[in-house]
């Protein structure tokens, strides 16, 4: 047995999943779930809960796929639903059905530069001056601030008008409505000159830290960002049916008026461009838990948080946890330490008509009746 990762902040917050070398993580990592429609545990402890949990999301109307499970085991994985509102043809949401993870995408952009540090290729602590020299806040920020959202950065996303000039984000918001591209530099043009938000070393939730992270992630590895995730996050964990697509999901979701559509590729990156599966998702968690993604260090300095925000993840109260949130999906994803346990929720539906935090908090509720 490897020793357990563990977060100190002050006391031990988290001792997570055992982590064994060679055996539970390369059997989930090489697992083959193609076959599977549906996963249930056979297991009898299980079963009440399951039953429970099934009930629940076919009369709530559920419209997504969830996954549960506990150490290596898959306790229960189902989809639930249409995979699209608009045409029934296109079937129900599967276990294999691909959504827009959005913001769960954060904690692979960190590991990915941890990875980098860890290889020698940079410092956390670095300036961002380094990699955007033009920027005239760059010396006062560090890349530890960027992973830990206390840069004082305004958001590139959240408020378009904010950061760009008035017509830019009208094409912006228009390319969003209609799924066009927009240029693919475009956050770069205009980031050098944009004010801060609040001042350095606050916490402030805010996308275009991860937007620089993957822009830093390409100067230093010397590929696309698409490029290093699929080869050191997708394969290393097993993800065969993730990726980087604009729009590149095998389900559609449609807002209040009836319309699909998604942030332009070109200003999600890093922050929230991932598209996944709750099986996916799964072999992300456990390979991160289990050594395949970090070593012991970087591990421990990615669920360390400053404040409540650790590296792509909310760290405390025993849980990692972050949620996912684009116009019209959202998802959830949370990570137990006294269980051993990890509930996936994603919904092809926006958080106003169904949300995914809600859904995974009910399933919790259920598994603390019984154990």
């Amino acid at each position: 047995m490897k020793q357990w990762h563990k977060c100190i902040s002050g006391i031990i917050i988290l001792i997570l999943f055992w982590n064994c070398t060679g055996c539970g993580s390369q059997t989930v990592r090489n697992q083959n779930y193609e076959s599977e429609a549906e996963i249930f545990s056979e297991r009898a402890e299980y079963q009440t809960f399951i039953t429970d949990v099934d009930t629940y999301l076919t009369k709530c109307d559920f419209q997504g796929s969830i996954l549960v499970a506990v150490e290596d085991e898959i306790i229960i994985a189902k989809g639930y639903g249409l995979s699209d509102e608009k045409n029934s043809d296109a079937g129900m949401n599967t276990i294999h059905s691909t959504y827009e993870i959005g913001s769960i995408t954060k904690q692979m952009t960190a590991a990915c530069i941890l990875q980098l540090e860890e290889d020698g290729l940079l410092s956390t602590t670095d300036s961002i001056s380094k990699y955007f020299p033009d920027y005239k806040y760059g010396e006062d920020i560090t890349i530890d601030m960027l992973l830990h959202m206390r840069s004082g950065l305004q958001d590139h996303i959240n408020d378009l008008n904010a950061f760009y000039p008035p017509e830019v984000a009208d094409e912006l918001w228009q390319a969003e409505l209609n799924g066009t591209m927009v240029e693919e530099d475009i956050v770069l043009q205009y980031f050098p000159d944009v004010p801060l938000m609040t001042e350095i070393n606050q916490f402030n939730y805010c996308n275009l830290n991860y937007y620089l992270l993957a822009c830093i992630i390409e100067q230093v590895s010397g590929e696309d960002y698409d490029s290093y995730v699929r080869n050191h996050i997708f394969d290393v964990c097993g993800m065969s049916e993730s990726n980087l697509e604009f729009q590149g999901t095998t389900t559609k979701a449609y807002d209040a008026a009836g319309r699909y559509y998604s942030i332009p590729k070109a200003t999600v990156k890093g922050a929230g461009e991932v598209n996944a599966s709750v099986i996916d998702l799964y072999k992300w968690d456990y390979g991160l838990l289990h050594g395949d993604v970090l070593g012991d260090a970087a591990f421990e300095k990615m669920i360390t948080p400053d404040g409540e925000y650790a590296c792509g993840l909310y760290v405390g109260g025993g849980t990692l946890l972050h949620g996912g949130c684009t116009d019209v999906y959202n998802s959830y994803n949370i990570i137990y330490e006294k269980d051993n346990m990890i509930i996936i929720v994603l919904v092809n539906r926006p958080i106003e008509k169904l949300s995914s935090t809600a859904v995974a908090g009910n399933i919790r509720k259920y598994w603390d009746g019984y154990y």
